[in-house]
């Protein structure tokens, strides 16, 4: 049954937001608008004390947008997650079984994972849901929580994605199966057309060390797992295991059946360490369709200093990049006056020996 809200001897103040029916993906800003709830309960201080252990476990200052959900009794699950802000903001949705900020659904209504089999447990991850839902009317209230320190607002803009019924983990595949030994860098595409991947739940494991990705773009699904620091990779082959899990996961909190965490990829896979230059495709896709400015990214290393990676469409010199610390270089074609079809691009690097690794990528050009 839908879980019941408390009296309030304040009156419900979340009404008086603006109210709009959910879409798939809508975008909004917290600094804009008034602010008229500061603190959401039941549960009450779900993010624990606040630093003076005095007053409420929180503040959340930002002007409140409110959007409203209608489940329809069959839905397995149903959430939202804020899956881009703006630089230097916290923007956290809270579900709500009624116009009423004392109405937060539980645990999981909260923007906190709430699954303690996963890597992030009780971390703010910036998703609300609930699962198995009675039938009725629920509501997502965006707001944005000040610093718990210092008080300083943390207001700005957001992308929220609003799922239902996600009951797949995300897709995932690695892009570097060939590298440098040493501490390369490890890429790969995840994607998940539910609830959206979780950025805090990609990891690799390797010789009994954990990776949290260092970099996730949800527009391509491209991830980054920077390896300084860690184990280093050796010639051969090293055995790893990639994990990637969707918003909806850190919402599970009762596992029914044989697979525990339903809405998480497990990979493993060979990765194959060499002596001298390696290079990857990072994007774009495949036989995708460039645009008029495409950017072209791959990751490239040696085990000796790189000295350049240049990036080639047939016998034509697109752009010659060096001086990468990352291991990420990137060039822009521009495919204005470059003829319709099928192109065939090289990326070439090279090592301060002379010593050089290239991989090829087709892609198109479809505009005119």
């Amino acid at each position: 049954m839908r879980v019941p809200y408390y009296f309030s001897v304040v009156l419900p103040q979340i009404g008086r937001a603006p109210l709009v029916a959910v879409k798939r993906d809508q975008s909004g800003d917290t600094s804009t608008g008034t602010n008229f709830v500061s603190v959401y309960r039941f549960p009450a201080d779900p993010f624990g004390p606040p630093a003076s252990y005095t007053g409420p476990g929180m503040n959340e200052d930002g002007a409140e947008h409110v959007y409203s959900v209608h489940v329809n009794g069959h839905d397995a699950n149903v959430g939202a997650a804020v899956i881009a802000s703006g630089l230097g903001s916290l923007v956290e949705p809270w579900f709500l079984g009624s116009l009423n900020e004392d109405d937060v659904q539980g645990y999981p209504g909260t923007p906190l994972n709430v699954n303690g089999l996963t890597f992030e447990y009780e971390f703010d991850n910036g998703a609300a849901g609930v699962a198995f839902p009675p039938e009725g009317r629920y509501f997502v209230a965006v707001d944005s929580r000040a610093d718990p320190f210092t008080n300083e607002p943390l207001r700005g803009p957001y992308i929220l994605r609003f799922w239902r019924n996600d009951v797949t983990p995300p897709k995932l595949h690695m892009l570097t199966g060939r590298v440098s030994a040493g501490h390369p860098l490890l890429a790969g595409i995840v994607t998940d057309r539910g609830s959206g991947v979780d950025p805090l739940s990609l990891v690799i494991g390797y010789k009994n060390v954990l990776l949290l990705a260092a970099l996730y773009d949800p527009s391509s699904g491209l991830v980054i797992w920077l390896l300084d620091g860690a184990p280093k990779i050796g010639v051969g082959r090293t055995g790893m295991l990639a994990i990637a899990s969707d918003y909806q996961e850190s919402k599970n909190v009762d596992q029914a059946g044989e697979n525990i965490l339903p809405n998480t990829t497990f990979r493993r896979f060979k990765l194959r360490g060499v002596k001298g230059p390696a290079l990857s495709w990072l994007l774009p896709k495949p036989n995708a369709c460039a645009a008029r400015r495409e950017s072209l990214v791959v990751a490239a290393g040696s085990t000796r200093t790189v000295r350049s990676v240049t990036f080639y469409d047939g016998g034509h010199k697109i752009s010659r990049q060096s001086g990468s610390s990352s291991g990420i270089y990137a060039a822009t074609w521009k495919t204005g006056k470059a003829h319709r079809g099928r192109h065939v691009l090289l990326a070439v690097v090279r090592d301060r020996r002379g010593a050089r690794a290239e991989a090829r990528r087709i892609l198109r050009v479809c505009h005119r």
